[in-house]
């Protein structure tokens, strides 16, 4: 990652629909210079674009951390039968028996509760299934957004088309409204005006999504503390203040926090749950999966920020 591409993947991370002419422009490149950089690093998978939705305005009412044991001969199968659901925002696989890790999000749980039974359970070589619900984010890393208290307090006005909108450019934030009015068998009018009331009310960004694995390479672990009764708010602000910690997430028990964290090697992970998590008043038992293969991510997996 030369000076060229850092720049341009900067102005990318800030708008994913800059034309390679705005690009040369802006960062003072020639423009068959950002054309050829910008398609190398697609080609490479270091980004890709895409619309991140807003989670300070769009918030789903049934969300859920899902583990699958799945067999180890049908890993990638199992994956790329459910990688591309675009309720999913992200997935990893990891080490041990327990290997493929999820969160899922809808807005209504009996939906959740149908995918788990009818999608996921039938699928092949799926050995055990855990399904943790999901009561609330305590810490996340958006980094695209931070919250607006004038503007977040606004009632959205979004319906059924308006989230297909946002499911499909959260697929890629290339694709043409031809696509779209067909997929969606709307006219090229609405799709355009529901697209400019999206990304005007600040609901979503059109933008490049790095990818961690290949731009910072380093250790992620998803980490299941139980607790006792009465320490959920005193271990949530204890873990929220390592930098280390990208999010928390609480179970509706109120006795379980799952926090995803990220360390340059396996020993500072190590070092950090045996000398930091382990030693919280009120922690009781911890379970851990070492991130072996990004899947899909919806931001970031990791602390990634771009930075020129």
């Amino acid at each position: 990652m030369d000076e060229i591409n850092r720049k341009i993947l900067s102005a990318l991370y800030q708008d994913g629909r800059l034309s390679n002419m705005q690009l040369s422009l802006d960062l003072g490149i020639n423009q068959a210079t950002v054309a050829r950089r910008k398609e190398r690093m697609l080609s490479e998978n270091l980004f890709v674009i895409k619309a991140v939705y807003n989670p300070f305005k769009i918030v789903f009412k049934a969300r859920a951390f899902i583990i699958l044991s799945v067999d180890l001969t049908r890993v990638n199968s199992v994956c790329s039968s459910l990688v591309h659901n675009p309720r999913i925002s992200w997935m990893l696989t990891a080490f041990g028996n327990f290997n493929v890790l999820f969160n899922i999000e809808f807005n209504d749980w009996d939906l959740l509760i149908d995918y788990v039974k009818k999608d996921i359970a039938s699928l092949e070589g799926i050995k055990d299934i855990e399904i943790h619900l999901i009561s609330e984010i305590k810490k996340r890393n958006w980094h695209y957004f931070t919250p607006n208290k004038e503007t977040d307090s606004e009632p959205l006005e979004l319906d059924a088309i308006d989230y297909r909108l946002i499911e499909e450019l959260g697929e890629s934030g290339d694709i043409k409204y031809p696509y779209l009015v067909e997929k969606l068998g709307i006219s090229s009018a609405t799709v355009s005006r529901r697209i400019a009331y999206l990304l005007n009310k600040n609901i979503i960004k059109i933008v490049a999504v790095p990818n961690p694995a290949k731009l910072e390479p380093h250790i992620t672990a998803i980490i299941h503390i139980r607790l006792q009764k009465d320490k959920l708010d005193d271990i949530c602000a204890e873990l929220s203040s390592y930098p280390q910690v990208h999010t928390i997430t609480t179970l509706i028990t109120n006795l379980d926090v799952i926090i995803r964290v990220g360390f340059p090697t396996s020993e500072m992970l190590h070092n950090f749950i045996s000398e930091k998590i382990a030693r919280i008043d009120g922690v009781v038992t911890i379970k851990t999966y070492v991130r072996a293969e990004i899947k899909k991510i919806f931001y970031s997996v990791s602390s990634y920020r771009y930075n020129p």
